[in-house]
């Protein structure tokens, strides 16, 4: 692919798209550069869809039955499920504002791309620039939650492309299939129908298949807390207050949080089609790491990449009531797609509770499925 300079497109932007280029080829990716499609949101079709400059695409045609999963969930474009989007690039060659960095990782935010860089060249800007796209991002995760972004320079892309890569470009995890859970007591007779087929049409695609899933990222993310609070030399109270809990029985005293589960609320997800990323993928984000001891501590990637991603998310409600709204947070934030399973006569309702959030919540990857559908494959 030729990457070609564009209008007063600055050379050194070209150069660096270029560096990305190769590198995503490198590590064995489909790349794309200028890319202005939303990949997740069905609801605003008619809006402004931001202009991306290079992303990471994982090809799963060769793992996935991409026909049965375009039979099965009609609601979505299955091309961004065969080739994936996982990594987002932002190029800023000269010297960027700070309203326009935000505005970049806000690109990155809503076009869903798990991991997300912004990219910089030290040469042409401030002294200050790189450390100023890493305080833009520690603000814009304070404001919309956790993202998996990072600041990256143009010498960090360089020694990238240098490294020698361990893992062969064409290899993933793989998982063993989980045993099923039954699901939660008191689901009905279709539920249950529901939740098997899933579980069966999910294998039979090419997918690991998990039944009442949970997130690593809220466990990764309590592990960095105890690490971080451990480090210090000898804690006073305040500091171990962070991770202690009062005793109901008696609210004077308090004890030490020693499970992740305890610190955060542990969602489920009812049924999760996964897949492993590339193994070279992981071996780069443990290389990007090592680059700036600020990740390590301050921006830490909490999605686990060497454990089973989780494409496509499914919860199955009896109705659409605030246990359906829980539902459709749990999928936003915990799966790359996800899909909330109601009775027919439901979904008109159900889908618009989806677009307040989505107009409220920023939420723009979760969509409708009815009993019905499901039963009818």
């Amino acid at each position: 692919m030729s990457i070609k300079k564009k209008g007063s497109e600055k050379e050194n932007a070209v150069e660096l798209k270029r560096k990305i280029y190769d590198l995503g080829i490198k590590l064995g990716f489909f790349v794309d550069t200028e890319v202005n499609q939303f990949t997740a949101n069905l609801y605003f079709d008619k809006e402004y869809i931001p202009e991306v400059d290079a992303v990471w695409y994982f090809n799963t045609s060769k793992k996935l039955n991409i026909e049965l999963i375009e039979q099965t969930l009609k609601e979505i474009n299955t091309k961004f499920i065969q080739y994936l989007p996982l990594v987002g690039f932002e190029i800023e060659a000269s010297d960027p504002t700070s309203k326009t960095q935000i505005s970049n990782a806000a690109n990155l935010y809503v076009q869903h791309y798990p991991f997300g860089f912004l990219v910089i060249d030290e040469e042409k800007g401030e002294k200050d620039l790189y450390r100023r796209a890493a305080r833009i991002l520690r603000t814009f995760r304070f404001h919309f939650g956790q993202i998996n972004y990072l600041p990256l320079s143009k010498g960090q892309i360089f020694s990238l492309l240098k490294h020698d890569w361990k893992e062969p470009s064409n290899l993933t995890y793989s998982f063993e299939q989980k045993k099923y859970s039954k699901g939660a007591g008191g689901e009905n007779v279709k539920s249950k129908f529901v939740r098997e087929k899933l579980v069966n049409i999910g294998e039979k695609a090419g997918f690991i298949v998990y039944s009442d899933w949970s997130p690593e990222d809220l466990n990764l993310d309590f592990k960095l807390r105890k690490k971080i609070l451990n480090s210090i030399n000898n804690p006073i109270k305040s500091h171990k207050r962070f991770l202690c809990e009062e005793v109901s029985s008696t609210p004077t005293e308090s004890k030490i949080i020693r499970r992740w589960d305890r610190f955060y609320i542990k969602p489920k997800i009812d049924v999760n089609w996964c897949i492993g990323l590339p193994l070279r993928f992981n071996e780069f984000i443990e290389k990007i790491i090592t680059l700036d001891d600020d990740f390590k501590y301050n921006l830490p990637i909490y999605k686990k990449v060497n454990g089973p991603y989780p494409i496509i998310g499914f919860e199955i409600e009896s109705s659409v009531g605030k246990h359906a709204g829980g539902g459709i947070l749990n999928l936003s934030k915990y799966t790359h797609y996800g899909f909330l399973v109601v009775k027919k006569k439901d979904k008109g309702a159900l889908l618009r509770k989806i677009k307040t959030y989505s107009r409220n919540l920023g939420i723009n990857n979760v969509y409708p499925l009815t009993f019905e559908e499901i039963e009818s494959i």
